[in-house]
């Protein structure tokens, strides 16, 4: 239909120039090529930088933190001393299918420990602690409101130490306990305790 109304050389001129702007367009495309990154199936993801406001240290302080020969349920009240608060939760065994044990978590003012009681055995865990008051629980003697250079003295990992930041970490060898001691204007805030639960 085009042929019949336009010269024929007009329509080979409409072909042509379709295709050379085709082929500019083309072109133009080819000029700025678009960069797609694709990881190597054996890529790692990067590691997140550490916090450059903590120090982490190695001590077996993480271990055993607290004043106790043996952890037991009767031992950590006794530690805790008196105007506790005690709640038990039951919790699922993840080992054992249809065994209930428990979580028992002892408080006094804004500080806690929790246990792990296994129901099956008279044997019990820490699970977790969060201490912010001036208690005197510690094996090296540390206590909430102690200023860094008297926790420096009190931890054999940080005297060797020039410069505490507001965070330390304390770890125990490979076993995966951690103790924390968190700091803020010099003076000792709070310490959570972290072990390693199987």
């Amino acid at each position: 239909m085009l042929a019949k109304t336009l010269p024929h050389y007009l329509v080979y001129l409409v072909l042509a120039g379709m295709g050379l702007l085709g082929s500019v367009a083309c072109t133009e495309a080819q000029k700025k090529p678009v960069k797609v990154f694709t990881p190597s199936p054996n890529a790692v993801a990067p590691v997140a930088a550490p916090d450059p406001d903590t120090l982490r240290v190695e001590d077996d302080f993480a271990l055993a933190p607290f004043l106790l020969d043996s952890i037991s349920f009767v031992g950590v009240q006794r530690l805790m001393g008196k105007n506790i608060h005690i709640q038990k939760d039951p919790t699922r065994n993840h080992f054992v299918a249809n065994q209930i044990d428990t979580l028992i978590t002892v408080k006094q003012s804004n500080s806690s420990i929790t246990l792990y009681a296994v129901s099956s055995e008279a044997k019990c865990f820490f699970k977790e602690a969060t201490i912010k008051d001036p208690l005197p629980i510690f094996q090296n003697a540390i206590k909430i409101g102690q200023r860094k250079s008297q926790v420096k003295e009190l931890v054999p990992a940080l005297r060797k130490e020039h410069y505490l930041p507001d965070n330390i970490e304390i770890a125990a060898g490979e076993g995966g306990d951690y103790l924390y001691l968190i700091f803020k204007n010099d003076v000792l805030l709070r310490v959570e305790y972290r072990p390693y639960l199987d």
